[in-house]
């Protein structure tokens, strides 16, 4: 089960589901696709069905390729060794931020199912989700949270030459942005998973976080999250209210018979504290923390500057089947689901994760919103007034904190567009 840590904030924590102190945080594109224009190409014999069969496969309602926009659609893939011929790294690591979860769902399309399980990362053949085609290079997904005791991701980058790419919110690749920099290639999540809970029986009035303030209800967070600065200093909370001493488990909350509230992810707790969580199982009520203005994008994939130069081919090969990924993955999310458990249980850390939980993860993802299209037909592409808004909320912030960040930091600084295919979007 996963109680969240905070966006740029390493917490430290005990994960333990039995004692609940626990800290929180398909498969490649069905090959249906590809069998499917194969099936229309056997049937045709004249030159023409060649021009049409991208029509056809677009119009194969089995296929993930239904999930995708008319030329996403018609998008052939890679092709076998794509990867390898793009220069890529070999195995191509990637650094999450806590265990393997639903919120990293896109990296668990990309590396194929039944790969090499290690107590701290995931090895197996990175697929093109596209048309199912091997990319010539491996995966390798290396866990995060207490497995590299509660070091984020920059950190790691920062310590480890190795590491290709990590999830790095859009607030923490700000506040990193003088000494540190990354620059995010593509956000697999619109929006943050990150709430604020309380408990709707005890307060049936409150709809919203700014609601709680009126009531002068304590709200639960890990200390030093700089989203609860952006709270209390825009006035939706006070400062009284907001308290540090969070400390991932559920125990709290549960003494307090609903009087208190609590950070959480709505990917997570929502299910797991109406179904989980022995001396609660009932529901909780929450709001997403993007919706009080604090927007950031979630776990974008985000590169060392250098890195845009050395491996340029590789960007342009790698982010068009990260996007393709999370059409794959909302169109049949079985597969990705049960690899993620499989990985979990395989793995033996302090972390649990059921395939219910999965399955509640995957319905959230869509169902708020945290995983979508930007603001046009195309998944995985940055706004960048969007992110200027995070760096004139944040700044200020770290500044406050002795943490100034990059004079004069424009979002260009923080994220590009530049290897989107803006072809690739979610129906």
């Amino acid at each position: 089960m996963r109680l969240s840590r905070p966006l740029s904030l390493v917490a430290v924590c005990v994960i333990s589901l039995s004692t609940l102190a626990a800290c929180s945080k398909d498969k490649a594109a069905d090959t249906t696709t590809a069998a499917a224009e194969t099936t229309a190409v056997a049937a045709e014999t004249t030159t023409a069905v060649a021009a049409e069969t991208s029509a056809a496969a677009a119009e194969t309602t089995a296929a993930p390729a239904a999930e995708t926009t008319a030329a996403a659609a018609s998008a052939a893939g890679g092709g076998a060794g794509s990867l390898k011929t793009a220069g890529c790294p070999d195995p191509l690591v990637v650094q999450t931020d806590w265990y393997p979860e639903v919120d990293h769902n896109e990296l668990y399309v990309l590396a194929a199912p039944g790969g090499k399980i290690e107590n701290t990362k995931y090895t197996s053949k990175l697929m093109d989700p596209r048309d199912g085609s091997d990319t010539g290079i491996m995966m390798e997904v290396r866990v995060g949270g207490g497995a590299v005791n509660f070091k984020s991701a920059t950190d790691l980058m920062y310590t480890s030459n190795d590491i290709f790419a990590g999830y790095i919110s859009t607030d923490e690749g700000v506040q990193n942005s003088k000494d540190r920099p990354t620059v995010a290639v593509v956000a697999p999540r619109e929006r943050s998973p990150q709430m604020i809970m309380w408990d709707p029986a005890t307060y049936p009035d409150v709809k919203t976080i700014a609601d709680l303030k009126a009531k002068a209800v304590k709200v639960r967070y890990f200390d030093g999250a700089a989203y609860m600065d952006y709270l209390t200093g825009s006035g939706i909370l006070d400062k009284a209210q907001a308290d540090g001493g969070y400390d991932g488990s559920p125990s709290k909350f549960i003494a307090d018979g609903g009087k208190s509230a609590q950070q959480g992810f709505s990917t997570a707790e929502p299910w797991q504290y109406e179904h989980d969580i022995d001396g609660w199982k009932k529901p909780v009520a929450y709001q997403l923390v993007a919706d009080t203005g604090w927007d950031v994008y979630a776990e974008p994939l985000a590169v060392k500057p250098e890195t845009l130069t050395k491996y340029d081919a590789c960007l342009k090969a790698f982010v068009p089947m990260v996007q393709a990924a999370q059409v794959a993955y909302k169109a049949d999310p079985a597969a990705t689901n049960s690899s993620i458990v499989a990985i979990v249980k395989g793995q033996g850390n302090d972390w649990s994760y059921s395939a219910e939980t999965a399955t509640s993860a995957y319905d959230k993802s869509f169902g708020d919103g945290i995983i979508s299209n930007g603001p046009d037909a195309t998944v995985g592409n940055f706004d960048m007034p969007k992110i200027q808004k995070i760096i004139d909320a944040a700044g200020p912030i770290y500044a406050t904190r002795n943490a100034p960040i990059k004079d004069g930091l424009k979002p260009e600084d923080v994220a590009t567009n530049a290897y989107i295919d803006a072809s690739i979007g979610l129906k």
